[in-house]
C-alpha cells in the first residue's frame, strides 16, 4: 500500500484548482483516507476539498468506512476527508 502525506494531497488539490481552466478539470476522485484528528472545519484535508468544491470542482471521496467500532459505538469509522458535509 502506497503512503502519501497530507501535504502532498493538499498540494495536488491546489494544483488542480490552478490548472482547472487549462485542462478543463471538473472532478477530483480521492480513494484515500486517514484518521480524524479534529473537526472537519479545522482538518487541512477537508479544507482542501472545500476549496476545490468552491472553485467548481466536484470532489468524490471514498468514505474509508472501517466498520463498526464497538468502543465508540460506530463513531469515527469514516475517515478524513470524507467527513466534510459539502
Amino acid at each position: 500500500m502506497a503512503r502519501v502525506t497530507d501535504s502532498a494531497v493538499i498540494a495536488a488539490h491546489f494544483k488542480a484548482i490552478s490548472l482547472k481552466g487549462w485542462y478543463n478539470i471538473r472532478v477530483i476522485n480521492l480513494s484515500l483516507g486517514r484518521g480524524i484528528y479534529e473537526s472537519y472545519k479545522l482538518d487541512p484535508l477537508c479544507q482542501a476539498v472545500e476549496q476545490a468544491w468552491k472553485n467548481g470542482i466536484v470532489v468524490v471521496v471514498a468514505a474509508g468506512n472501517d466498520g463498526r467500532y464497538l468502543p465508540t459505538n460506530g463513531y469515527a469509522t469514516v475517515n478524513s476527508p470524507a467527513t466534510i458535509p459539502t
